[in-house]
């Protein structure tokens, strides 16, 4: 009798939510590995917001100006619209529309993507058809290619 008070009192738990299940220690393990990655990914979201108040302060000029400068220099941007670091990327150039001329969406264009990508991973920034593995950020590929900004 004591056994089925006890399973009803925890399923009652269970379903108010009362109780709850942690994960389990090897998912907290892999997420310390990726601590580094984060790192690296803060800095250039900071970058990436004080370029989006430039943008929201008319720098978008400067944005559209720098895109015009990358596809010059063969940057190629594939992403995806499920990717939310791609998501985060084409916000920090200011929109789609800004990014448009360089940016390949692979949902659109899978045979694209294909064929020229490198990775299997999105973003993935080129740059004349090598993977630039360093910052993705307005700033960051400006440097990268020479572009002024």
């Amino acid at each position: 009798m004591n056994k089925t008070i006890l399973a009803m009192l925890i399923g009652a738990l269970l379903i108010s939510g009362s109780l709850y299940i942690t994960q389990p220690e090897s998912d907290a393990i892999s997420h310390f590995d990726n601590a580094e990655n984060d790192e690296e990914e803060l800095l250039e979201n900071e970058e990436d917001e004080a370029l989006n108040n430039d943008a929201d302060e008319g720098g978008s000029g400067e944005l559209a100006g720098l895109v015009d400068c990358l596809e010059e220099e063969g940057v190629v941007i594939y992403g995806s619209r499920t990717c939310p670091a791609c998501a985060q990327l084409i916000d920090s150039f200011g929109g789609y529309d800004v990014l448009s001329s360089i940016y390949v969406e692979c949902m659109d264009d899978g045979d694209r993507c294909n064929e020229e990508k490198l990775t299997g991973f999105v973003p993935e920034v080129q740059i004349n058809g090598e993977v630039h593995e360093q910052g993705r950020s307005p700033a960051n590929l400006a440097a990268a290619v020479g572009c002024e900004f």
